[in-house]
């Protein structure tokens, strides 16, 4: 499967509004990522963990404990600089880097991880650094998801008549507001990287899907998400990636439209304790790649 690299969060406003507004990943995809190491090779902590397009460290905090050294890259260095500045372990070394070249050495990683990443990498380039770098019995993790489901929550209880037409707010206030060349990325993954997965070079391999649920975010959380999801292009698309007026004036668009959804449905923004935001992630573990 043929793909160039894009990059699109490289930027300081990008990288800033990415740490804000992006979940982390809880224990039930930990676990499971994990286990597929474990089942391959013994010991209590596994010896190296390599993360390629890192972010801000979402996915690095939380897989960190189980190695005792974690090597993360990302493209971007605002991304690198928030990473370093949230780590919460020594062990952890940050490093300006491309996922198509991964300074390790050969067969030494134990799990190599691209968290909500995969989709954007020259996959040829990459998948040879995958068979390059995991060790025999070595595992490759991907994580990804678009954007949650979206449910209000009142004193009455969840709102659940409204969960398709809130998400759809969310998902349509992204599509209609990014990069052309970006749009069918992100119904790849979506969709739970079908093509991403059948191209992938690996003898064993398995496709998952966890929902991550957060059920206590306010009105401001979900604007936070949509607010890092919206704007972004590729290097050659002349997208207005870093208007700020332009991102007022779409996520104003956006509070006003779940305002209107709310009140068709006589219920009271006002009466809105909290949403529930419900992501549905897809998991894929990759083995003996070819």
């Amino acid at each position: 499967m043929e793909q160039a690299s894009f990059r699109v969060f490289e930027t300081n406003l990008v990288s800033d509004l990415y740490a804000k507004g992006r979940p982390t990943y809880d224990d039930k995809i930990v676990k499971h990522i994990i286990g597929s190491i474990l089942t391959k090779i013994k010991g209590e902590k596994h010896e190296l963990m390599v993360e390629v397009a890192c972010g801000s460290g979402q996915a690095t905090n939380v897989l960190a404990p189980y190695f005792h050294n974690v090597f993360a890259t990302d493209v971007s260095e605002s991304q690198i600089a928030l990473a370093k500045a949230g780590n919460q372990f020594d062990h952890i070394k940050y490093q300006v880097g491309s996922a198509e070249e991964i300074d390790v050495k050969d067969a030494s990683a134990d799990l190599l991880v691209a968290a909500e990443s995969v989709q954007f990498f020259d996959l040829d380039k990459f998948f040879s650094e995958v068979r390059r770098v995991l060790k025999p019995g070595g595992c490759f993790a991907v994580i990804g998801y678009v954007h949650p489901n979206v449910t209000p929550i009142t004193s009455n209880g969840v709102q659940r008549q409204l969960t398709a037409s809130l998400t759809n707010a969310v998902k349509n206030t992204i599509i209609d507001n990014i990069g052309k060349k970006l749009v069918p990325i992100y119904y790849e993954v979506q969709n739970g990287y079908p093509k991403i997965f059948e191209a992938m070079p690996a003898k064993q391999k398995l496709k998952e899907y966890f929902h991550c649920i957060y059920d206590t975010w306010k009105l401001k959380n979900v604007c936070d998400f949509v607010n890092s999801a919206i704007l972004l292009k590729c290097p050659d698309e002349t997208f207005p990636i870093d208007s700020e007026n332009k991102r007022v004036e779409v996520l104003n668009a956006f509070v006003s439209n779940v305002s209107q959804m709310l009140e068709s449905s006589e219920i009271s923004p006002d009466s809105v304790t909290s949403y529930e935001a419900d992501y549905k992630m897809t998991v894929i573990t990759a083995s003996e790649f070819e």
